[in-house]
């Protein structure tokens, strides 16, 4: 496998039959200095490796050269590799130079690796074939990918990943891939013990492990289950324009998709008990209008990534009220379990606007034509990022009547702390002290439901903050930006 590898890698066959010799057992090849296989595979890196589970690379970042994929990239260069330089890791993508240049750019960011850490090796690999595919994931532990449209890019990467035995996340926000995947690969993936989890970003990490904290602090009061989660959004940002050629294309996949799209139990969630002839139920219809709401005493409007994250957040209940993997989490969601999320607004004109939503999609594709929209590998510069943040309010009610308010709060929601957020899961999966928390369960799940509480502690801990609220949420509370993003306190 690792000949095969290299050969894809465009490495020569001298480094192929070196890397194959190592791979097979035998003592550590003396390397020629231009070797391409010198970059990361000496005695340290075989031992740090290859003795955990044969993979030569314990992540692997696919899609490594796209905008968001890049910050990926630099958060493992600055913050994991100085954390965990045993980590071995590598970047996978089409094109060889635009890695070397995401490469350059991420090491430069980040500055000197400390003493024994390896420097990211580079893949060539295209989705496109299944057989290339297969010689990356072959040699990954974990898989993060960053390529989308996964509706179209996905599946040879995640095929993989069920056959060869490697764990899964990405950034993916495209429910009628959520349910690809839960159709085609749930039951391969369970079997094989390969856990496949979606949804690892801004899309829907907020609001999944934002309801699973909430009904924790429930349960802090109340032995009763959760009935009712509602969320409330606040953020200011901009979309990339792989954000933006995802939207056209989900858009004008037709009638069958948008029906999928539209159903607010797509991937699973509908209730089970007396609620159940009743679903969906007022609020797990997707708002389309403005609304004034008298909980936060403000107006409302649709949020853009509702119809993501709430189908997201249901499947979590699901997936933990049928068999809780984390026993700490047993009886959280009751049978009836309700969530909701929409956007807060400045006024009724705003609140307005937002349930006017996006212009038709040959509008938007002019404006992108004509520079007035992103195109993909464009996006929000370092400066709009760093000004950037989000604050999402929940109300989580029991079943006996018993309410908390929490919060989770970070900064640029679509890039910076997607990467963060991405790659703080993959590390769940890749280091053997985060693993040894995880459940056994596999399959394809939610953020919530392969991570827990595990995933909320770590991204606490870089500065996206989960708290627990004195009082009901505010309209002037939500509205007013985080003030740091440093790392937090203890939750």
């Amino acid at each position: 496998a690792g000949a095969a590898l290299f050969g894809a890698c465009g490495s020569s066959a001298e480094d192929s039959s070196l890397l194959a010799d190592a791979v097979a057992g035998g003592a550590t090849p003396r390397l020629p200095p231009s070797s391409g296989v010198r970059r990361f595979l000496n005695p340290r890196a075989m031992a740090g490796s290859l003795t955990r589970g044969g993979r030569l690379f314990d992540v692997v970042v696919w899609g490594g050269a796209g905008f968001t994929g890049r910050l990926i990239v630099e958060y493992l260069c600055r913050v994991v590799a100085r954390e965990h330089p045993r980590l071995r890791w590598a970047i996978a993508a089409r094109d060889r130079g635009k890695m070397e240049a995401v490469k350059a750019w991420a090491m430069a960011r980040a500055g000197p690796l400390p003493p024994g850490a390896e420097e990211p090796a580079i893949l060539v690999g295209d989705a496109r074939s299944q057989e290339s595919v297969d010689r990356i994931v072959g040699e990954a532990r974990v898989v993060i990918s960053a390529a989308g449209p996964f509706w179209t890019h996905g599946a040879p990467v995640v095929d993989a990943c069920v056959r060869l035995g490697a764990d899964y996340v990405d950034i993916a926000g495209e429910t009628p891939w959520f349910k690809t995947l839960a159709t085609r690969f749930h039951a391969a993936a369970e079997k094989a013990g390969v856990r496949i989890v979606p949804a690892c970003g801004f899309d829907s990490v907020p609001s999944d492990l934002g309801t699973l904290h909430a009904l924790l602090a429930l349960r802090a009061r109340t032995a009763s289950a959760g009935a009712d989660v509602r969320c409330f959004v606040v953020m200011s940002g901009k979309l990339s324009g792989g954000t933006m050629a995802t939207g056209i294309l989900m858009d004008s996949l037709g009638d069958e998709v948008a029906a999928q799209r539209a159903d607010p139990f797509l991937v699973g969630g509908r209730p089970t008990g007396r609620a159940a002839a009743a679903a969906p139920r007022a609020r797990e219809r997707d708002l389309d209008s403005a609304e004034f709401d008298e909980t936060i005493r403000a107006w409302v409007g649709p949020f853009m990534m509702a119809t993501i994250n709430t189908r997201v957040v249901r499947r979590s209940a699901e997936l933990l009220r049928a068999s809780p993997a984390f026993p700490e989490l047993a009886g959280l969601y009751g049978p009836d379990f309700c969530y909701s999320e929409v956007q807060m607004a400045r006024d009724e004109a705003v609140a307005t606007a937002l349930a006017r939503g996006m212009p038709p999609v040959s509008k938007r594709q002019e404006m992108v034509s004509r520079g007035k929209l992103p195109k993909p590998g464009e996006g929000p510069s370092e400066e709009l990022r760093a000004a950037s943040w989000f604050k999402f309010g929940f109300v989580a009610t029991a079943e006996d009547g018993t309410a908390v308010a929490t919060t989770v709060q970070g900064g640029d929601p679509g890039y910076s702390e997607t990467a963060k957020m991405v790659a703080e899961s993959a590390l769940c999966l890749a280091l053997p002290e985060r693993r040894a928390r995880l459940p056994q369960g596999a399959g394809v799940l939610t953020p919530a439901s392969a991570f827990g509480v595990l995933l909320v502690e770590n991204l606490h801990t870089r500065g996206i903050r989960f708290a627990v609220e004195p009082a009901m949420p505010t309209a002037e509370g939500l509205q007013s930006p985080p003030h740091s993003h440093a790392p937090a306190s203890k939750l």
